[in-house]
Formats: structure tokens, C-alpha cells, sequence
């Protein structure tokens, strides 16, 4: 009897932009695939692909001026003990890549009346959404290309209406055309604590105005309002259009594109990315936006989402990676070589079947000295009618309210769900709803370990 011939995914077929990686399978359990890529027939003797070394990356080309066409043709063989060899499978994928100056747009919403919504595409594939409203427009990032003509595009798209431009996180492939908008006199706002990162990757950035959390924008017809979500970068942001819950997440909140596969890459060396500390971003952004999101539109990822069903799945992937440590951690999808040395990821759902799967590249685990067991950690505390100061840190015990009556109600969120949690001495589960009078009062948190301890005080 024969192995049974292997499959790929994504499909072979001609697609329009670089960074692909490709799976593959044979429905015979255990059988070893062996495969070329060179125009060799394959043997048992060719390289043995092994899907937890990280899938594999299909190589594309880039030119300025025109369309860049590169050709990867695999040939595999899948072979077990006792069985024969399967016959050969070929698998063809073809990339024409966009020239570096090319840009694109798709309509995501035109409507007679309301605000209009556009996505523009560089050669890269960068999102960056224009929103048009009555009197402005906004521009979220500015993708990769420094020397193609992005103003002029939104410039026809906005109908020559002024614009200004939030670069959402300081990456080069949301920078790039901020110094050319800046000098055709378009308004630049970034977040000040990525201010070092796009020289870190050799680009200079113009002068631009602080984005910081809470932040509007009032177009005519649409606001949007800012929210900061470190991880991916320490001064990460998202935007949401307030009026219809539509939220624009840059990469603050992954992408799950799977046939690159594209999992958030939080291995990049910043604190704000260790688990925990991201987790808190996710909570805290979810209880600030409690019952108002509805799409979610990423920095990368082709599908517009149910908001909260996708932060549903992705808070599931790094809640257990902050539950379990290392035993809730999974093989990276790309190999350590091809994703700045990320060898394990988070995740929750199948990126091959799972419209929303979720994931993140992890670098750094836990914050120095945290681990799984001895995390005593809130993750949030929610104040629906009192304002909390300092801003809640999950590593600040010490907090002082100013209460808007004579009782203060809060949601306190445990950061493992392992861990439990005693509100003035009373057991209490994580993201219940609690009244209190407005007294001083204490939340003490008790690791996995049963030990270990923490006590958040807040006076009034």
C-alpha cells in the first residue's frame, strides 16, 4: 500500500505579496515528507520537512518601478515503514509582487451619506485606513515605501479636504511616507514612546505631534478616539470609530493572515511585551470598551472581524501562555531564523482552518522574576464612577480614588486565572462587579502557589 500524497497549504496559485510560508501534510499518520525546492525530483534522501521548525518561506522579490515575478515549484514525496513511497506532488506558487512606489486602495464603505472609509495597500501590503468624514479626513500609518506619492492618492480619495495622519506604532513599515505628508503640509501624530524606533531602523522621522491615549478626532460625522495598547512596540495604539464601534488596530493586536501565517510578533526586545504585561494591555483596553466595539481592522490581515470574538480568541492565546508559562506555549509557525528569533508562540485556534485563530511570537516570556506559579498579579481594576490615580499598573500596590458619590463600583481581573483574589477579606472571581462604600478599602491576590501574595490598597 502506498503513503498517501502530500498536500500544501496554503493552496499553489499565484499570489500578490511576499513573506508566505507554506505547510506540509500527508493524511497517512507518521509519514515522513521529504521535499525539494531546488528543481530536484525528491528522495529519501532530500530534507525532511518538520512543521515544528517552522513552515516553509516562500521567497518573493521587490522592484521600485514595476511588477517583481518570482516562481517556487515544490516537489515532495511522503514515505513511511512498511508502505511504499507516495507518488510525487508538486506544488507551484507564484508571487508578482507590487512595484515599491505602487499603491492601492479598496472601498470598505461609500456610503450617499456618513462618513466614507478606505483601505490603502503599498507594495508590502501595509493597511492604512483613510476615514472621510464632512469636514476632515484621518490617515492611520504610512506604510513602508519613503519615496512613492501617497499624498497625492489620499489627496483624490479625501476629495482635497484636509487631512492629518496618527502613525499608530513606530515601525518602519508604518513610518515611511510620514516626511514626505509632513512636508505637503499634512499634521503627523505619534505616540512619543516609540520616538526611538524608526531610527533604530535607519529612518529619520519628522517632527510630529504627541498621539496619546484618549486623543480625538472629530472629522464631521466621525470621531475617532485613541487608545494606547503596548506590546508589539512600547507605544503601540489602536483608534475607534466611536459612533460605530469599527476598530483600527495597526499591529498592536496581531494579524492572523494565514498564509503568511501572521501571528503578532512580540519578540522584539521591549518590556511592555513579556505576557503578563500584554495581557493587561488587552483587559484593560476590552473593559475601557466594554460592549462598543464591532469590526476590527488590522495593520496586515485581509478579513474585517467580529471585534470581540477575535480578542475573545486572542486573549485566550496569552492568557495561558500567562497561566502555564512554557507548558502553554506552542512551536513558532515561522522558524526562529525567519522571525527575529522567536522559537515559541501563543496561541488559540488553527490558522489553516480557524477564520479566527490568534496568536503571538513570544521574546519575553515573564518580567524578571514572575513565573506562572507565583503570579499575584491584578491584571486591570474597571472604576465605572471614580477616578483612579496613578493609572492602574499591575506592579503598583498604592492607589488613591476620587469617587463621584457615596459608593465606588469596580471590576477587579485577576492576571492568572489560576490565581485568587479577596475583595476587603471577601472571595471574590475575577471580572465580577463589586460595590463598595466609598472607604478605603484592599484587594489582596494569592498566586498558584498558594503563597504567595499581593495587596493592592486604595484610599479615598
Amino acid at each position: 500500500m502506498k503513503t498517501a500524497i502530500p498536500t500544501s497549504f496554503p493552496a499553489p496559485g499565484v499570489y500578490p505579496y511576499g513573506n508566505m510560508h507554506v505547510n506540509l501534510l500527508s493524511a497517512t499518520p507518521g509519514a515522513a515528507i521529504h521535499y525539494t525546492t531546488d528543481g530536484s525530483a525528491p528522495t529519501v534522501d532530500s530534507p525532511v520537512y518538520v512543521q515544528a521548525d517552522g513552515l516553509l518561506p516562500i521567497p518573493a522579490e521587490t522592484f521600485k518601478d514595476e511588477v517583481a515575478v518570482t516562481k517556487t515549484v515544490i516537489r515532495a514525496i511522503a514515505v513511511k515503514d512498511g508502505m511504499e513511497p507516495s507518488d510525487e506532488a508538486r506544488f507551484v506558487y507564484r508571487i508578482e509582487h507590487q512595484p515599491q512606489h505602487a499603491y492601492r486602495y479598496q472601498v470598505l464603505r461609500q456610503e450617499a451619506e456618513g462618513p466614507r472609509l478606505y483601505c490603502v495597500l503599498d507594495y508590502d501590503t501595509d493597511w492604512m485606513y483613510l476615514i472621510v468624514g464632512e469636514n476632515r479626513a484621518l490617515l492611520l500609518d504610512a506604510g513602508y515605501d519613503d519615496e512613492g506619492d501617497l499624498h497625492s492618492l489620499v489627496t483624490q480619495l479625501t476629495g482635497g479636504l484636509p487631512y492629518d495622519c496618527v502613525i499608530l506604532h513606530g515601525h518602519p513599515d508604518h513610518v515611511a511616507q510620514a516626511n514626505r505628508l509632513h512636508e505637503a503640509g499634512v499634521t503627523i501624530y505619534m505616540n512619543p514612546k516609540d520616538d526611538a524606533l524608526p531610527a533604530t531602523f535607519g529612518y529619520t522621522m519628522c517632527p510630529y505631534e504627541p498621539a496619546v491615549d484618549g486623543m480625538r478626532f472629530d472629522l464631521g460625522g466621525s470621531v475617532l478616539r485613541l487608545y494606547e495598547v503596548p506590546g508589539h512596540t512600547p507605544g503601540c495604539m489602536v483608534a475607534v470609530e466611536e459612533e460605530r464601534g469599527w476598530l483600527f488596530s495597526s499591529d498592536a493586536l496581531g494579524n492572523n493572515r494565514c498564509e503568511v501565517p501572521d501571528s503578532g510578533w512580540l519578540q522584539l526586545g521591549n518590556p511592555e511585551s513579556a505576557m503578563e504585561r500584554y495581557l493587561s494591555a488587552i483587559q484593560s483596553f476590552r473593559a475601557r470598551t466594554a460592549g462598543r466595539l464591532t469590526k476590527l481592522l488590522t495593520g496586515h490581515a485581509y478579513n474585517i472581524l467580529d471585534a470581540d470574538r477575535y480578542l475573545d480568541s486572542l486573549e485566550r492565546a496569552v492568557q495561558n501562555a500567562v497561566d502555564y508559562g512554557e507548558a502553554g506555549l506552542a512551536p513558532s509557525l515561522r522558524s526562529a531564523a525567519d522571525s527575529f528569533g522567536s522559537s515559541k508562540i501563543a496561541v488559540n485556534g488553527d490558522y489553516a482552518t480557524d477564520l479566527y485563530w490568534a496568536a503571538v511570537n513570544i521574546g519575553l516570556l515573564f518580567t524578571e522574576g514572575l513565573t506562572a506559579e507565583n503570579n499575584a498579579l491584578l491584571s486591570w481594576v474597571q472604576f465605572e464612577d471614580a477616578v483612579c490615580e496613578p493609572k492602574f499598573d499591575p506592579y503598583v500596590t498604592e492607589y488613591a480614588l476620587k469617587p463621584a458619590g457615596e459608593t465606588v463600583s469596580l471590576q477587579p481581573i485577576l492576571s492568572s486565572t489560576r490565581a485568587r483574589m479577596t475583595v476587603n477579606g471577601e472571595e471574590t472571581p475575577s471580572k465580577q462587579a463589586v460595590t463598595l462604600p466609598a472607604a478605603p478599602f484592599d484587594i489582596t491576590v494569592t498566586a498558584p502557589d498558594g503563597s504567595t501574595k499581593r495587596v493592592y490598597r486604595f484610599s479615598v
